[in-house]
């Protein structure tokens, strides 16, 4: 899917005079104390009303405004231009809304003007009254707004007549009635919708060549499910912005777009010749926003609300499973039957199209039953923390009118839909791909996620049995953490059992639907899951400080130059430097977050977190566990060899001080040990490394993500 974009970089003009606009209103709304604080106004009264409140209090107006106000207008003037060469052989003015608004903004530049001007000359005498433009009005009032840089020409420069003030006076702030309605800009109405669907197109893209990659194994699921995520916190994002517009769902999205079409002659049923419109502006001809996704959605709803969903949709011994206290026995799906079907398509788009839409209403009816389970053991069967399943379980449950504010996240929830889909088939064909390149015997029938070809469920599954073996056998050992062990206010015994439970309840689920296989759904289990392992298993380090003891005995015998650093590649990764830090991520976030390009800035954070995953020390995949099980036999080691008669299980930390100790005498009497205790202990705590170390790698202290 290639992204489309309007002629002469149109987006970037509109982002320009959107944001400008936007800082220009709040900046209207805080010097006003009855004024909402939001980045819109209702109507053109309604701006001109809090500009009028602020030249009646006599506000200091910055410089920097009058400056920012100036280059909104001057992108707002390029739109109009843009699209009036569009209409010119029809009858309709389209841009005379739009131009209204630029003037109204153009007469308040020249009131602020004015404003600032007079309190540059007599800024101690400041008059208590409104201020009064100049009497004499220059000819073409866009005059002021020429800059050295930027030149507009004159058919630019065309509203100035419509830009004369009625009266030399300010008129009267009287509030405006609110429920007047939104200013009938279509131009900037089309811009907004035209951008969020460009931007939607953006995502998807991303999204795509995101688990393109993951099948062919150049990035981890989980790190591309955590990239999906994060576009869709992203389109939710954008779908605030739609509030404005009153468009809470894709019908009236659709609506209103349709009619901006209309409006501006681009739907090629007006007086314009289809010829004379650019090419670029053809597929939003075409593009009618997550509309596949709203229409499976809509139909699984209306089928929700009947009376016979419920017992179709529940398991057929949900009620014995729950009495024998056992995992439910789900259905089982093979999504590549889907991937099959679409290459022996003759008619491939429309066939495409088909298919899509029974691959939407077969996940939507898995999630419905796992919606409708009432086993006790709930947390693990219905997995919240998978994003697209807590907003269907909202959307389904809500008694809001569809069309109503009430039933928000409609339009992120149907395109989150077609992301579930359009992901899982990018992973599938991509990893059908390679199994071919690797085997010729296979093909695109004979590929079956049930054999574990690709199949991003059993990785999931794998993962999750290699944590709870990692706890297990942590547990079972003598020197695991105790129950009297707390990290803030968790107890860490308690955490870790608790995660085992979790991860048995997961394990003994066997559940292999299209639902549980989309690779975005297992790519979170997983993320959970080491989210988790990460999380306890560092607090578990605080368990007598095995760890840190270790580390400062490393980092002695280092400084003393006992050892050699090479001799020791896995304790050299484990002192290594992350690729990226947490607050690299959280700025990459906040730049997503303040970018009108939203799209453009997801890339940017990507990378940051696929940074967590590359390198010579993957931060996100390291098993704190297995550093935790090592440094514990690094210290039983040195402990035996210091004390032979003591219980080995009961490691005893002294060395770690009589090291420093014989460290700073060794400094002190110029790199000579003097004391043969001294040089004694250096080589017990040598070979304690080197017998733990010998047979132990990299991979050891670092999870296997299917890579």
């Amino acid at each position: 899917m290639t992204p489309i974009s309007l002629p002469g970089s149109l987006f970037d003009t509109y982002a320009c005079y959107k944001k400008g606009t936007i800082a220009f209103i709040r900046w209207l709304s805080a010097h006003n104390d009855d004024a909402p604080e939001r980045a819109y106004v209702n109507s053109v009264d309604e701006l001109r009303y809090l500009a009028n409140a602020v030249i009646s209090k006599r506000v200091k107006i910055p410089a920097s405004l009058l400056c920012g106000l100036r280059q909104t207008i001057r992108a707002r003037t390029r739109v109009s231009k843009f699209f009036k060469t569009l209409a010119e052989s029809a009858d309709q003015d389209v841009s005379s809304s739009h131009e209204h608004f630029t003037a109204t903004l153009l007469q308040i530049h020249g009131d602020f003007q004015s404003l600032a001007q007079e309190s540059q000359t007599s800024p101690a005498t400041a008059p208590t009254t409104p201020s009064k433009r100049p009497s004499k009005l220059p000819s073409n009032l866009f005059e002021c707004l020429k800059s050295d840089e930027d030149v507009d020409s004159e058919d630019d420069l065309s509203l100035a007549e419509k830009c004369e003030s009625p009266s030399g006076s300010v008129p009267e702030c009287s509030r405006v009635n609110e429920s007047k309605g939104s200013e009938n800009d279509d131009i900037g109405h089309f811009m907004a919708l035209a951008m969020y669907l460009s931007q939607l197109d953006n995502l998807m893209l991303t999204v795509k060549e995101t688990w393109e990659k993951a099948g062919c194994g150049s990035i981890p699921i989980v790190a591309a499910a955590s990239t999906t995520s994060m576009v869709y916190q992203a389109v939710q994002t954008l779908e605030k912005d739609l509030e404005e517009y009153q468009i809470y769902n894709p019908d009236q999205f659709l609506t209103k777009y349709t009619t901006c079409l209309h409006s501006l002659n681009l739907s090629g049923s007006s007086a314009i010749d289809a010829s004379k419109i650019p090419p670029e502006l053809t597929p939003f001809r075409e593009q009618k926003g997550p509309q596949q996704g709203w229409l499976a959605l809509i139909k699984f709803k209306t089928f929700w609300e009947t009376a016979s969903a419920f017992a179709e949709l529940q398991m057929p011994d949900n009620c014995d499973c729950c009495q024998a206290r056992r995992p439910c026995s789900f259905p089982s799906d093979d999504p590549m039957e889907f991937l099959a079907k679409t290459s022996n398509c003759k008619n491939q788009e429309e066939d495409q199209t088909g298919l899509d839409r029974k691959c939407l209403q077969l996940t939507l009816k898995r999630m419905g039953q796992l919606l409708t389970l009432k086993c006790s053991d709930r947390h693990y069967q219905i997995p919240y923390y998978t994003p697209l399943l807590q907003e269907l379980a909202c959307f389904l449950r809500s008694d809001a009118n569809i069309s109503s504010q009430g039933a928000l996240h409609t339009m992120s929830l149907s395109f989150g839909l077609e992301m579930l889909v359009q992901g899982m088939k990018s992973y599938f064909q991509a990893s059908a791909g390679n199994a071919i390149k690797a085997s010729p015997e296979l093909n695109a029938k004979k590929f079956s996620t049930s054999k574990g070809l690709g199949n991003c469920r059993v990785q999931s599954l794998k993962l999750a049995i290699g944590i709870q073996g990692s706890i297990g056998h942590l547990m079972a050992t003598p020197n695991a953490p105790c129950g009297c062990l707390r990290v803030g206010n968790y107890a860490v015994a308690n955490l870790l059992l608790t995660s085992q439970a979790l991860l048995n309840q997961f394990i003994d689920t066997k559940r292999f639907d299209i639902f549980y296989q989309n690779p975005w759904v297992s790519g979170l289990h997983m993320f959970e899951n080491l989210v988790r392992a990460s999380d306890f298993g560092a607090k578990a380090w605080h368990h007598a400080y095995y760890v840190g003891t270790t580390l400062h005995i490393y980092h002695t015998l280092l400084a003393l130059e006992v050892i050699n650093p090479a001799d020791f590649p896995l304790m050299e990764t484990f002192r290594g430097k992350r690729q990226a830090s947490k607050k690299d991520i959280q700025e990459a976030r906040r730049k997503r977050d303040g970018d009108f390009f939203i799209a453009r800035s997801v890339e940017a954070v990507q990378e940051k977190i696929l940074e967590e995953f590359r390198g010579d020390f993957p931060i996100a995949k390291m098993n704190y566990f297995a550093i935790y099980e090592l440094c514990v036999e690094i210290m039983k080691h040195i402990h035996e060899a210091e004390h032979p008669a003591r219980d080995p299980d009961q490691i005893c930390s002294c060395v770690a001080g009589r090291l420093l100790g014989a460290a700073d005498q060794y400094l002190d009497d110029m790199h000579v040990f003097k004391v043969y205790q001294e040089r004694s202990l250096l080589e017990r705590c040598k070979k304690g490394f080197e017998e733990t170390l010998q047979n132990k790698s990299v991979s050891n202290c670092f999870w296997d993500l299917g890579l």
